[in-house]
């Protein structure tokens, strides 16, 4: 199982996503069902017009096979246009965060803020961890595996 926070902040966007897609000898699988994907709602999407909107994460769990998967982009809808933010390499759609999801395991990715318009100094995502949120988060599962794991997504090539 893929556990996961994301929060979106955008000027006029309606729908932010991330996605996560298993890896097939290293490059990303075209099969639809090895793809994660989470979509952003009303909790989670904030505005850089409001000083008054603060970040909200919402949680996510995916059902995920065992296997090598990647944070593979980000996409914003504004205005019918879409927006995407691959975590790639540019010239071979090489994957830059590789983890790997082991059977009869919770793993955390993390909580994940995507700009859709960043400022010039900012980076376009951020990962932090809130372990205790998640955890709360969790509860609503009883049923789940007991071991968890945090794995650490790492946006460089």
């Amino acid at each position: 199982m893929i556990v996961y926070g994301f929060a979106c902040r955008s000027f006029l966007e309606s729908r932010c996503t991330i996605e996560f897609t298993r890896l097939t000898e290293g490059v990303f699988s075209t099969q639809p069902k090895d793809r994660v994907r989470g979509v952003t709602g009303e909790k989670n999407i904030y505005s850089f017009q409001n000083p008054d909107s603060r970040r909200n994460f919402a949680y996510y769990a995916h059902r995920a096979a065992p296997g090598t998967y990647a944070l593979r982009r980000f996409t914003a809808v504004a205005n019918n246009i879409l927006s995407v933010f691959t975590v790639t390499d540019a010239h071979t759609d090489r994957p830059y965060a590789p983890f790997q999801v082991d059977a009869g395991k919770v793993h955390y990715l993390g909580d994940f803020t995507f700009y859709t318009t960043p400022f010039k100094e900012e980076v376009p995502v951020e990962r932090d961890e809130n372990p205790a949120a998640m955890a709360a988060f969790l509860k609503d599962f009883p049923n789940l595996p007991a071991e968890r794991v945090t794995r650490v997504i790492d946006f460089g090539p």
